[in-house]
C-alpha cells in the first residue's frame, strides 16, 4: 500500500527531466517549506492531465490530486 504524502504545495523543479517525456521540469511537493516528495515525472506524466503542463495549475482547486 503507498504512503499518503501530504503537501502544502507542489512546485516545479527544474533540476531534474520527466523521466517518461524528457520535458525540463518535475513535481516536488512542499509541506512547512521542506521538500516531502522530489517526483521524477512531470505534472501530465504524474496527474495524467494535459492542463497540468503549466505548473501554475498544480495548486488549483481542480487539482485531481
Amino acid at each position: 500500500m503507498s504512503e499518503v504524502i501530504q503537501a502544502d504545495s507542489f512546485e516545479p523543479d527544474y533540476t531534474h527531466e520527466c523521466e517518461v517525456c524528457g520535458v525540463n521540469h518535475v513535481v516536488t511537493a512542499v509541506k512547512d517549506g521542506k521538500v516531502v516528495y522530489q517526483g521524477e515525472m512531470c505534472g501530465v506524466c504524474t496527474w495524467g492531465e494535459s492542463a497540468m503542463r503549466d505548473p501554475a495549475e498544480w495548486n488549483n482547486s481542480t487539482n485531481p490530486n
